[in-house]
């Protein structure tokens, strides 16, 4: 979703990584697509997208890239959201014929969710020169999600008398922004362009708070509720030194 943004006259090349080396973050361990743009691009480009479909979900995205001289800005925001109102409607029937337990249970029930998710870069980068490149970003994802249930069941005996009968409202509610901040530092050597050094700083911080509510309203009983709410922070900060040096025959170090 992220990339639809992403004008693809800036991509020089895509490479995918099975086995990441030292050079990228150990924790992508299942792989990495490594996206490589062009680094001299000058005037601006932008784009913007919309999708509407009858099923409830909609999604939208945004991009603009400026470079003027030594100072580049580019930046770009995509939004998704989704709404199902009555899309699960649920009837079971469950008869039990073990004789002297004779019993049907009766349930219907209908479901709903809806959902917003959004994700956003800023970048402002300056080129000291064509070897050394400073860049700082700023971007903001996350979203929200939330459910509801409404299920009617009712139990009947052998004489087809109504033994237990409820209602159960269930609702979820789920929320979880985060927010990244980075800087990167690049220095590229004259004797070739993979021969490069790099410092980068990030500092990652999300929430996550969800909520669970269950009310049973019994006929012949006392109801029986549940609420149950969870939150949580994360601050993270991650420090990458990282040098590689090409050599003859495709041998290359990485540290």
């Amino acid at each position: 979703e992220a990339l639809k943004s992403f004008p693809a006259g800036l991509i020089k090349k895509i490479e995918v990584i099975t086995e990441p080396s030292a050079k990228y973050d150990a924790e992508g361990t299942a792989g990495i697509i490594n996206i490589i743009t062009y680094k001299k691009v000058m005037g601006y480009n932008g784009s913007a997208n919309i999708t509407y479909n009858s099923r409830g979900m909609n999604n939208g995205g945004a991009s603009i890239n400026v470079k003027m001289g030594k100072l580049g800005v580019s930046s770009n925001f995509g939004i998704n959201t989704y709404k199902y109102v009555n899309q699960n409607i649920r009837d079971i029937t469950r008869i039990n014929t073990i004789p002297g337990f004779e019993s049907t249970l009766k349930q219907h029930s209908v479901s709903s969710s809806d959902g917003l998710w959004y994700w956003g870069n800023v970048e402002l980068a300056y080129d000291f020169d064509t070897l050394h490149t400073l860049s700082v970003y700023f971007a903001p994802n996350g979203g929200k999600n939330g459910s509801t249930a409404v299920q009617n069941s009712d139990n009947y005996d052998s004489m087809n008398v109504i033994t237990e009968s409820f209602i159960s409202n269930v609702k979820g509610d789920s929320k979880n922004p985060s927010t990244d901040i980075g800087l990167d530092f690049i220095k590229t050597f004259k004797d070739n362009e993979d021969h490069e050094l790099s410092f980068s700083a990030l500092t990652e911080f999300n929430k996550d708070k969800t909520s669970y509510t269950s009310v049973q309203d019994y006929l012949f009983q006392s109801d029986r509720d549940i609420f149950n709410s969870n939150s949580s922070t994360n601050l993270e900060h991650t420090f990458n030194l990282d040098y590689t040096k090409p050599f003859l025959k495709k041998q290359e170090l990485e540290t």
